[in-house]
């Protein structure tokens, strides 16, 4: 495949979640059709409400779940790719980004580009894993436990000391104050994120944020930052202000660099007010659900990349515009039953 492929070329982007706790892909949809990308979206549910945005998908293809069968998962996305002539690739779901990461081969030979890590950087980019990188980066890491028990758990957040933060291995984190309510939280996130469940030392400061871009291992060419400052119960950002700060981008630098880190990620890290002092909470191996704001702040991260796997050269940073403020809304809508059954039984939803 030609690396100056059209740019008709249909981009295929997963992640369609929309509630309360948002994936990444409806928001990446709108960075790349702001540009006038084709988009395709790939879904898992019928309930994954992205999927009925008007006037951002082509088409809408229900996927088998990576962890249920990975075959019949890279069996589905070439068929889809065939059916829309998609040449690329933009997963937006960290299981997605470890799972593809091992696929190189299988991509190249299948004709689907995606910028993506290494199998050896996402391991290392893990929750539980990030600590010593981050410390080589020059942050500093709060105490951290993984538990595959509940026993683990608790014992965990008694040595740790409370109030402890209890974090699923790839999504949401909650505060807990005390013993009792270890067991719920463990239970839920086991649940729904597998394991292990990890215990961490709540750190002091400011929560701040990065959407990173690096176009070439350990190159970072793209950065967003946003403090937050409203969140919701499992941690996602619904408020956030745009704002630069230097110490930050030389620690994303370092830490990606010595990860040799290609592709999107999102730093999250929290600063004292007082002594500027840099607290690294993760790593996430996508971009962030915020990004949507890229567009309005000068700096079209999902874009460039897509820009990236047409082989085209990324002029200098261009920056990005301090001082807006991120809201998220929440609305609710209407549609057919059909549509709701194109993706419940079909499996295709067209626009």
């Amino acid at each position: 495949m030609s690396a100056n492929a059209s740019a008709r070329d249909a981009v295929l982007v997963t992640g369609l979640h929309a509630v309360d706790n948002p994936s990444p892909g409806v928001s990446v949809a709108r960075c790349l059709r702001h540009e006038g990308v084709r988009v395709v979206g790939l879904c898992y549910e019928p309930t994954d409400t992205g999927a009925y945005v008007d006037g951002l998908f082509d088409r809408v293809y229900r996927m088998p779940r990576i962890e249920a069968d990975p075959q019949a998962y890279l069996q589905r996305l070439h068929a889809v790719a065939a059916a829309t002539g998609a040449r690329a690739l933009l997963p937006t779901l960290d299981p997605e980004v470890a799972f593809l990461a091992r696929q190189e081969r299988w991509l190249e030979r299948h004709g689907l580009r995606a910028l993506l890590p290494t199998p050896s950087a996402a391991a290392q980019a893990a929750k539980w894993a990030i600590a010593e990188t981050g410390r080589a980066a020059g942050f500093r890491v709060p105490t951290l436990r993984t538990a595959r028990t509940l026993e683990e758990a608790l014992r965990a957040a008694e040595f740790i000391g409370f109030p402890v933060i209890v974090k699923g291995a790839f999504y949401e984190a909650h505060r807990a104050e005390q013993a009792d309510e270890i067991p719920a939280l463990f239970r839920a996130l086991a649940g729904r994120w597998g394991l292990p469940v990890l215990v961490q030392a709540q750190a002091s400061g400011a929560e701040i944020v990065a959407a990173c871009l690096c176009d070439r291992p350990g190159r970072l060419r793209r950065w967003v930052a946003m403090r937050k400052f409203g969140m919701n119960e499992q941690g996602t950002t619904w408020c956030g202000v745009t704002f630069r700060n230097d110490s930050f981008l030389a620690a994303c630098e370092r830490l990606l660099e010595i990860l040799k880190w290609s592709g999107p990620c999102e730093v999250e890290a929290k600063i004292d007010e007082t002594s500027g002092m840099l607290t690294l909470l993760e790593l996430n191996t996508r971009f962030p659900s915020w990004i949507g704001i890229a567009t309005e702040v000068g700096s079209n991260l999902p874009f460039d990349l897509v820009r990236v796997l047409r082989g085209e050269p990324l002029d200098v940073d261009p920056g990005f515009r301090t001082g807006l403020v991120m809201v998220r809304q929440h609305h609710d809508r209407t549609i057919p039953l059909s549509r709701f059954v194109d993706v419940a039984v079909g499996g295709v939803l067209s626009a």
